[in-house]
């Protein structure tokens, strides 16, 4: 699932960049990312939580989380603009399914953390949607700054972007678990 959503990842920025070279609007590529996102990422942090009500609590927040997307997208949040409602859910949604997860990975005192890749992948998880939270509530004002300002702030968002695939990466070289309380190691 790590895979599905780093490949997914990869292939929107190939996309959304190369419409952007080609003056096409894009944004609507971002909305439907998002939603997919959610999907995945919960998918894949739910095998990981420590009770199965909070798994399946989470499962359950994709269809939740597809109806709000929906309706934002016909009133608040229109596919032609920024996905700043819709993406600060999405942050805060996935900063507590981390931390639960990290809470059941401790508690489940499995081999050393630096070598579960669960951690790695969590860690990733907490440090992009953590770190760029504020920048996703903010950004329709950040659209505004001028290119000079607009970039010493998108440095940030590319600096956890980079600090996120590090700790991907370091989920993907370590070795694979099997785990005995549900859930698959990839």
């Amino acid at each position: 699932m790590l895979l599905a959503y780093v490949s997914l990842g990869a292939t929107t920025e190939f996309v959304t960049f190369f419409m952007a070279i080609r003056h096409m609007q894009n944004l609507w590529v971002l909305h439907v990312y998002n939603l997919i996102e959610f999907a995945v990422l919960s998918m894949l942090v739910a095998p990981w939580q420590k009770g199965r009500t909070f798994a399946k609590l989470l499962r359950w927040s994709i269809l939740a989380y597809s109806g709000f997307w929906l309706i934002s997208k016909f009133t608040f949040e229109p596919l032609s603009g920024q996905a700043e409602f819709t993406k600060a859910v999405t942050s805060a949604v996935m900063i507590a399914a981390a931390v639960g997860a990290v809470f059941a990975i401790r508690s489940a005192g499995a081999s050393p953390l630096s070598r579960n890749f669960r951690v790695w992948a969590v860690a990733g998880v907490i440090v992009y949607f953590a770190g760029n939270m504020t920048l996703f509530l903010l950004l329709n004002v950040l659209t505004n700054f001028h290119v000079q300002e607009a970039i010493g702030v998108w440095v940030l968002h590319w600096s956890l972007t980079i600090a996120t695939n590090i700790c991907f990466a370091l989920a993907f070289l370590c070795p694979v678990q099997h785990l005995s309380s549900g859930g698959s190691s990839l």
